[in-house]
């Protein structure tokens, strides 16, 4: 049974694991949107360990996946 909300804070709590300071998922229909905060931009290998995590988590393809940094 695809439970959306432990989905959401499995990959919130993997995120933050990986030592980024907070994290925020939404996963929906359409796929899944994760939002970071960090101290620096997102590299480009950042993302894509964040995105093999989602994909490993929730099965929804990368290219459903948006990331985005926020430095606030």
């Amino acid at each position: 049974l695809f439970n959306r909300g432990d989905k959401e804070n499995t990959v919130e709590a993997k995120v933050k694991e990986e030592g980024y300071e907070d994290a925020l998922c939404f996963i929906n229909e359409n796929g899944v949107e994760l939002s970071v905060k960090t101290s620096e931009p997102l590299a480009k290998e950042q993302v894509n360990l964040m995105k093999d995590t989602i994909v490993k988590t929730t099965g929804i393809a990368p290219s459903n996946i948006v990331i985005k940094g926020s430095q606030n």
